[in-house]
Order: structure tokens, then C-alpha cells, then sequence
């Protein structure tokens, strides 16, 4: 009889982990292997397996990114500095610099993706590819601020995803250093 009690005990603290897990915001956390990224750097090798950096904030794809550029629901952020921003970038976006926490140089701020999400629009975040974290950088940081992950989301292949994997993609970027990325 006690095991019974110890098992439907187990089983009762389990599920409230779980529940625990979605109900509280961003109780869950980041990703064991998307830790490291937003902590000192903003730039080193290709991220070699991009998924989704914490439940609900999700990674996405040019093929998908590019459905929301006329979106009034979606913002893209980009988090370069405004000389990259200015030589190529996602039509309809936003230039918000961002490249670690503590930057002295970020512009992103918790009041700007606040702004954003209260007034109902999913951001999506870029930068450079990945080979380029500032992108992850700000959409982790997002979550930690408490957005919800829902309203975050990672174009982890940015500007030259979409240049490189959509037909014609000069509709959905603009400009004159765009071609570089073919």
C-alpha cells in the first residue's frame, strides 16, 4: 500500500513540474544547448544544429519568414549594426542593434519588445546568419525579459537565408549589398 501512495505521490509532483513548466511564464527555460550563446559573444562558428532555443520560442525558416513580411501581426527586428542594416535588409523591418547583454552599444531594449508584444505583434529576430548570434542573442533575451515565447520567434538564417533560398528575393529584401549574399 505504501508503494501505491509513494507512486500516485510521484506521479502527482510530476505532473505539477510539468504543468509548472507551461502555466508559469518561461518556466521551462532555455535549451541546455542554446545556453552559452547569449552570455559573451556575438559572433563564432555556424550553429550546427538551429532549433528552437526554449519551449515555444520557435526557429524558423526564409520559406517561412517570408510569409510575414507584409504582416501587420509580425515585426522583424534587426539586430545589426545600422551600417549592415543599411546595406541589406528584410523589406519592412525594424534596426534594433543588439549583440550581448550589458552592450553598451544595444539599442534593443525590454521597452522596445514590450511595446512590440503589447501591442499584439510577433517579433521576429535576424542578423547575419549563423554564423552570427545577435539575432539569438536578442530573441533569448527577449524571452528572459518575460515575453512570452509565443511572440518570439529566430530567423536563424537572417538576410542571406532569404536572399539565397527564395527565387525572387528582391521582393522580400532591399538593398544595394544584397546580391553579396547570392
Amino acid at each position: 500500500m505504501k508503494f501505491f501512495f509513494l507512486i500516485c505521490l510521484l506521479m502527482t509532483f510530476s505532473t505539477l513540474a510539468i504543468a509548472d513548466c507551461y502555466i508559469s511564464k518561461n518556466g521551462c527555460g532555455i535549451h541546455p544547448e542554446f545556453k552559452t550563446y547569449n552570455s559573451d559573444k556575438f559572433m563564432g562558428p555556424a550553429i550546427s544544429s538551429p532549433g528552437d532555443p526554449a519551449p515555444g520560442l520557435k526557429y524558423i525558416l526564409p520559406s517561412e519568414a517570408i510569409k510575414y513580411i507584409k504582416n501587420p501581426n509580425y515585426v522583424f527586428i534587426d539586430t545589426r549594426p545600422i551600417s549592415l542594416f543599411n546595406k541589406c535588409q528584410i523589406r519592412e523591418s525594424k534596426n534594433y542593434n543588439y549583440s550581448v547583454p550589458g552592450n553598451s552599444k544595444n539599442t534593443l531594449t525590454k521597452e522596445i519588445v514590450k511595446k512590440f508584444a503589447d501591442a499584439g505583434k510577433t517579433m521576429i529576430f535576424y542578423c547575419n546568419a549563423l554564423k552570427c548570434y545577435r539575432g539569438l542573442n536578442a530573441a533569448i533575451q527577449s524571452y528572459k525579459w518575460g515575453l512570452p515565447a509565443e511572440k518570439i520567434k529566430w530567423l536563424g538564417k537572417g538576410v542571406p537565408g532569404i536572399v539565397k533560398e527564395t527565387k525572387k528575393y528582391r521582393k522580400y529584401v532591399k538593398g544595394k549589398g544584397c546580391s553579396e549574399f547570392k
